[in-house]
This record gives structure tokens, sequence and C-alpha cells, in this order.
């Protein structure tokens, strides 16, 4: 296989027979049945016949996930992302969505766990107030997006606001408890624009710990402090853009991954010094690759949904029709698409996905202007490519003049037996690519292009191809 993370067996480790209704284990309304896994717990959301989302509790036992079902979290239409905040036998989830009406309206429900109940609906609402997202930082209980707002202790509160428990505790009245808190959300500055906080994830480092909150005009970051007369939450700006969607961001409590509302990736790790936090963001990009995911009117961004796999530091990204993965070291299509997956007690990862028909494999480099900005041509690609016995080995070329510009993709051409596909492309930019109609078995040795340099306008004196790549005279090899 072309990764070695989700693979699918025969007898699949999930059945939810026993949820409500008979359903299945794989993928038949998007994104549902999905998995959050957090730290003492593995949940399981499911679709019902009724249109409820059921929230279940995964247990493994000999290589089988065994749900438990918890209760309803209400009708899913109103359900865009699921947050919850674990402290062992006790947890808080949190549930954020809009209205139907033309006026969307923040539909965003809580519930907590009862510890005493013995039958179905072993969660219950917490309406005092509701918040949107959740987090359990260092045994805290701390949540954003606030409604519900009835109670005068927070009356100062805006939707935008944070509030916190008592350490060890989920008492959240400060005149109770002098750890619980909150403060609003006026460093939040939003010029106008309405503010709404997607995600509180827990940043853990020696040096600069704290809880990042990604929003979309921004991410801050709360850092616990001491005061003369209890505890609150300093906070900073992180600059950069936001997010447009709880759903895209994964990770845990060492490094993060998120798109922000250009469709860029990134990624976030625990500083490992002093530094500031702001310069441990480093940008993947891979932006061309993201857009062709959001295929989806603005109002359902939420349908693409970030996961996260701990081994290799891996997230997959998908839209229930095509799936992106990306590590440290690149990123590939895979015919999976993945609404989650966590990495269970015994070592094993285990999925919630469908496969698509398609299991053809290509390989697209890096952008190459090959050492210089003016025009040249991509005359022919020859590539020593193993594959299964009569399978096809074909050629394309991403080309642009314009580095603003998107790249456009010419229609492949299959190798000859020599293995050789004739191109012609003129441009500035280009990214090979590589075809193969079968994933399995394919292994690609070298390829080599055959480039025409036709522009000198930007050349002086001899100019050759990029000293990154093996290169001689009109040929570039990779």
């Amino acid at each position: 296989m072309a990764y070695d993370e989700i693979v699918e067996s025969d007898t699949p480790v999930l059945k939810l027979g026993n949820i409500i209704v008979t359903t299945h284990a794989d993928i038949t309304t998007w994104p549902w049945p999905r998995m959050i896994q957090t730290k003492y717990h593995v949940f399981l959301l499911t679709l019902q016949t009724s249109g409820e989302l059921y929230l279940s509790e995964l247990l493994l036992e000999n290589g089988r996930l065994i749900p438990t079902v918890m209760g309803s979290l209400g009708l899913a239409t109103l359900i865009e992302t699921v947050d919850i905040a674990d402290f062992d036998l006790f947890y808080v989830i949190s549930t954020f969505g809009y209205t139907a009406d033309e006026v969307a309206v923040p539909s965003i429900k809580t519930y907590i766990k009862d510890l005493n109940a013995t039958e179905f609906s072993r969660i219950i609402p917490f309406a005092t107030p509701s918040v949107g997202v959740v987090c359990n930082y260092k045994n805290q209980f701390v949540g954003g997006n606030l409604v519900n707002i009835s109670s005068s202790i927070w009356s100062d509160l805006n939707s935008d606001g944070i509030i916190w428990s008592g350490i060890g505790n989920f008492e959240l009245d400060p005149t109770v408890d002098y750890t619980a808190g909150f403060r609003n959300g006026e460093f939040l500055y939003s010029e106008g624009r309405s503010v709404t906080i997607y995600k509180l994830l827990p940043l853990d480092s020696r040096y600069l710990p704290g809880i990042v909150v990604y929003s979309n005009i921004g991410k801050f970051l709360l850092t616990p402090e001491s005061t003369p007369t209890g505890f609150t939450y300093g906070v900073k700006s992180l600059g950069g853009l936001g997010i447009s969607s709880g759903n895209h961001i994964a990770g845990d409590d060492f490094i993060h991954g998120f798109i922000d509302t250009h469709r860029d990736f990134w990624i976030l790790e625990s500083p490992s010094s002093s530094a500031p936090v702001e310069g441990n963001f480093k940008k993947l990009g891979y932006r061309d690759y993201i857009l062709e995911l959001f295929d989806y009117k603005s109002t359902e961004d939420h349908r693409v949904i970030v996961s996260y796999v701990p081994k290799n530091k891996r997230f997959y990204i998908s839209n229930g029709n095509k799936c992106l993965i990306i590590n440290e070291f690149g990123a590939c299509h895979s015919f999976q698409c993945v609404s989650s997956v966590i990495k269970a007690s015994d070592g094993k990862l285990y999925g919630i996905f469908k496969n698509l028909p398609d299991t053809s494999a290509y390989i697209v480099s890096d952008e190459l202007d090959f050492g210089t900005r003016g025009l040249k041509s991509i005359e022919s690609i020859f590539g020593n490519v193993k594959t299964a016995q009569g399978e096809r080995v074909s050629y394309a070329v991403d080309h642009r003049i314009d580095k603003q510009k998107t790249f456009s993709r010419l229609p492949y051409r299959n190798s000859n037996p020599r293995g050789e596909a004739r191109i012609g492309v003129t441009a500035t930019e280009f990214r090979l690519v590589v075809s193969v109609s079968d994933y399995k078995e394919a292994q690609i040795d070298w390829l080599l292009m055959n480039i025409k340099f036709s522009d000198s306008r930007f050349r002086r004196g001899p100019t050759f191809p990029d000293a990154s790549l093996t290169t001689r005279q009109g040929q570039a090899q990779s």
C-alpha cells in the first residue's frame, strides 16, 4: 500500500446494530459515523434514521470496538462540530452549528455525563451557560462560544467570552471557587466583524504552556496566571489568519494542524525553547489541493474534516469525495475518504472511511523553474517506472506563467515502450505529474525531462538548470 495506516478488514471491528437503529460501520451520510478520541475515552457519533446524532462510548475488547450508548445530542442538521473535554469518569460535550433559518443563528448545546445514570440516557443538558467549544487544560475545564447567559455572574460576557472552572472541579462560579473565572472577548479585536471561537486546543510546553484559541479572525494564546485575588488567563495575539470551522483543525497537546481561511495548511508544534509561540507556526501550504476539497458553498465549509494520527504526525483531510494526507514530508491523495481515525489501547489504528473506486496513483513534483524565471519549454519526459504487468504509465505537466495564478494541467500522455511521452508546453513554472493505473507494485526509479530554454531576458552568461537536480545540457533529471 502507499500508506499503512488504515487497512480495510473483511470483518469490520465495529458493528452498530445495538445503537437504536441498525446501521453500518462505513460512512453512509458524510461525515457520520465519526470517532473522537480524548485522553481517557474513545467516542462514537452515529446518525440515526430519526435525524438525531447519538453519542456512544467505545470499548476495545479482543480486537473489536464495542459501543455503549450515552444519549442523543439533538438533530444532526443543527450540528457542525462536536467537542468533548473529558476528566476520567466525567466529561463535558458541546455541539455547535447553525439554525436553518434565513438568518442563521448559532445553535449551541452543552451536555455533561450523569455519573448516577444507569439507563439509556447517560448525558444531561447543561444550560447556564452553554458553550460551543470545550477543552481540558491540566484538569481544568475551559469553554468558549457562550449562549444562554442567564446568570448575573456572567452578565458582562458576550458570545466571544471565555469561562473556566475551578482547578480539579466543575465549579464555574468564582465566588465559590476563586480559581474559577471568565473574561470577555475584548481581546478578540474584530474591526466590526462578528467573532466565532471554533477551537480551544492546549499546547504543552515547559517553556510557554497555554491554550491556543482558534477563531475566524485569528489565533490567540491563553496562559494561566496567578493574581493577588485569585487566578486568570492572560491573552496574547499570535497573528495570522483564522479558521472557518472547528472541523478544519486537529491535533494533540504537542502539535496542531489546521486549514486557514485562505485554504493553506499549517502546523503548530509545541515550542522546544523559549522562542515565541508564533515563531513555531509552519506553513506547509498545499492550497491548490485543499481548494479542490472545498467544492461546497461557503455555508458548508464544515464538511471538510481534518483528522490526526500521532504516528508520523499524519493528517487526513477529506470531504467525503476526496481525501488528502499530509505529513512533514509531503502530501498525497488517498482512495479512502476518512471521517476519523484513532489509535486504540492495543496500539493499532482504527478508522471510519469509505473507499473510492479509483485506486490509481499519481505523483506531483514541487514547483520547478529550472533556475530561471524566463519562459522555457518541456519537450518530452522519460521515465523508468516499474508497475505490475499490464498497468499503464502516463505523464502530465502542470504549468503557469503568472506566479499569482493557479496551475493548469495538460491532458495525460501515455508513455511509449521506451518510457517516453511527448509533451510540448511553454511556461515559467511547472509541476511534473506521473500517473499509474494501479498503485500496487508501482516504483519510480528516475525521471528525465527534455527542456528548451528560449527566453533570454533573465539570462546573463552560461545558465544551467537548478543545481539541486542532476543536470546536463538541455535536460534535467529528478
